[in-house]
């Protein structure tokens, strides 16, 4: 909505300007024809003093007037003598006693036509009297009368209508006129420019890169210069095609992880099935006589259904986390006594590989709103990965911190290493053990579970490793 406004309140100002310039430009334009107008009937005064004295006969001592055309009763006549009224004849108009030159110079030029509150149209003629003086005739008619609507149109008296003078005068009108016109084409050119580069070539540009955005194109960007709001625009416009395209590329790479997780599943499921068939079948086909070798061939279906069983629980519990009708049972616990619970629930299988193993884990109650089941499942994954993918004799450390505002939990070992190409997807649900340590079999979702439990408390788990050195997971939950 504001961006609409501003580009309302742009193209406004911008009219107005134009306006305005439009304006300045006639008011210009008139100036220059009436300068150079008053300039020309100066420079041809002797013409039309000339012009003027063929028909009239002023006597001043007698003050007599004799037009050789004759007079009109609704006329008025009044003879000028310095712009003063000496004789007057005929209905009164206007009432003046004298004029001034600019209103000679509006009179000549007939413009009062135009003012309503004028009730005459003049015509002024300078002539020469018996006397040898100059003097000027003005012929006044009124506005309502047929001789004077058929002038309404007229510049210049009848006398000097096809002279020079009429033509010096319509190139100056013409001058300025044209001047108007270039000068209005030029600002229109200049604010259509304008309005083009800043409106209408942004819209051409984000109409297109909606198109292409339309069109599945997510890294489609567009570049332009414009008001500010536009540049927003554009920018947001931006961030969003590399937000798509990010999510796009990503849910690629879920699709084909998802695509390599059911081929890798498909496959720990079929091996187990297979062993179980095979060993099945032999049992109840005959082939196995002794009781030692029917113990044994249990032995081996006990085991692989366990391995099954424990890939699907895997499989059920990364579900359920993610599922939005999953709830967690969250209470006021020691999340001190959550740490020792999930290491001592590991120790046996921690102290059969003869792991070396420090602690360091306050005796203090340290209370946390969470899912005490759900946190030592998380920790118990870390642990288990550990025992999994490092060698006998390794040494762990575990550690819990309490600052003002956070807990960290420490779980860190000098074991193998995870590779870095590994270490950046090593919480992904689709990474199994088997790409991120070095061939070692998994189901690939341990740590991913990991990491959604300690989403869901708010909380944030993050790697180090180095190969050959050791791996540091960090959990850090604020309280």
């Amino acid at each position: 909505m504001r961006l609409f406004k501003k580009l309302y309140t742009d193209l406004m100002v911008k009219y107005f300007i134009l306006v305005a310039a439009a304006i300045v430009s006639m008011f210009l334009a008139i100036t220059y024809m009436d300068s150079a107008t008053n300039g020309i009937l100066a420079e041809y005064v002797e013409f039309i003093v000339e012009k003027g004295n063929i028909d009239i006969h002023f006597d001043k001592p007698s003050m007599t007037l004799n037009l050789s055309g004759g007079k009109d009763a609704e006329m008025r006549y009044e003879i000028l003598e310095d712009y003063k009224i000496i004789y007057k004849e005929g209905p009164e108009l206007g009432g003046e006693t004298s004029y001034s030159p600019e209103i000679i110079s509006s009179i000549i030029q007939r413009q009062y036509r135009l003012i309503p509150e004028i009730p005459y149209i003049g015509e002024y003629i300078p002539f020469t009297g018996k006397d040898g003086n100059h003097y000027a005739l003005l012929i006044k008619k009124p506005k309502n009368s047929d001789a004077s609507k058929a002038q309404m149109g007229v510049m210049l008296p009848e006398y000097l209508r096809g002279t020079q003078l009429e033509a010096a005068i319509s190139r100056t009108v013409w001058i300025g006129l044209i001047m108007i016109i270039i000068i209005l084409c030029l600002i229109a050119l200049a604010f259509s420019q304008l309005t083009k580069s800043r409106i209408i070539h942004p819209i051409q540009a984000i109409q297109k890169g909606l198109k292409s955005v339309d069109q599945g194109h997510y890294d489609a960007h567009i570049q332009f210069n414009a008001n500010k709001e536009f540049e927003e625009v554009r920018d947001a416009f931006n961030r969003m095609t590399e937000r798509l395209n990010t999510v796009q590329r990503e849910n690629k790479k879920l699709q084909d992880g998802k695509k390599q997780f059911i081929l890798d599943l498909s496959h720990d499921l079929r091996t187990p099935i297979t062993t179980i068939q095979g060993y099945a079948q032999a049992m109840t086909s005959g082939m196995v006589g002794d009781e030692a070798t029917k113990e044994k061939y249990l032995k081996y279906i006990y085991k692989k259904s366990e391995t099954m069983a424990r890939l699907i629980n895997k499989l059920f519990e990364y579900s359920k986390l993610e599922s939005s009708h999953h709830h967690l049972e969250k209470k006021e616990t020691d999340i001190a006594n959550c740490f020792r619970n999930a290491i001592i629930e590991k120790l046996d299988k921690l102290e059969a590989e003869a792991f070396q193993i420090s602690i360091d884990i306050p005796e203090d109650i340290i209370l946390f709103n969470c899912d005490s089941t759900e946190i030592e499942r998380a920790i118990g994954n870390i642990i288990s990965n550990q025992i999994k993918y490092n060698p006998k004799g390794t040494k762990v450390f575990y550690q819990l911190k309490k600052k003002t505002d956070k807990i960290s939990i420490i779980l860190q070992d000098d074991g193998i290493g995870i590779e870095e190409e590994a270490l950046e997807h090593i919480f992904d649900v689709m990474v199994r053990g088997d790409k991120s340590r070095h061939g070692m079999d998994g189901t690939g979702l341990g740590l991913s579970i990991s990491r959604k439990v300690v989403e869901l408390h708010g909380g944030i788990i993050e790697v180090l490793s180095t190969v050959g050195e050791g791996t540091r997971f960090e959990i850090t939950l604020s309280l």
